[in-house]
């Protein structure tokens, strides 16, 4: 036997306009969330780490270097056979990098990290 509950017409209407703005309020409530998960995100991405002086062959993200250039988080720096850098950074000092050297920049902390890996 199923039982149903059979509610005043009035009272339906505003229980059906309840749920409807709270489910409302529920989703614009995850949107933003997310919208603002991403822009954080984004902006970590685009953290400036440092500055760059190089010389010879010396590319960032696969573009030719210029001679002074900001670094990003995310950037990767390629030295060529007669390139060498100096990575200079607020938070970590200064680093030379030497010729056939490829070090990818993830975040002020991890450039030492990275530094130690790259060949010198």
């Amino acid at each position: 036997m199923t039982s149903f509950l059979i509610l005043p017409e009035d009272l339906r209407s505003r229980t059906l306009g309840f749920a409807f703005r709270f489910l409302s309020a529920v989703t614009i409530g995850i949107l933003l969330m997310a919208a603002t998960s991403m822009a954080r995100t984004r902006s970590q991405e685009h953290q400036a780490l440092g500055s760059l002086s190089s010389v010879g062959q010396v590319t960032v993200n696969n573009s030719p270097a210029p001679a002074d250039a900001t670094i990003f988080s995310g950037d990767t720096i390629r030295t060529g056979a007669n390139g060498t850098a100096t990575l200079m950074s607020s938070v970590e000092g200064s680093f030379q990098i030497g010729p056939e050297a490829r070090l990818r920049s993830m975040a002020a902390i991890n450039i030492r990290r990275s530094c130690k890996r790259a060949r010198w």
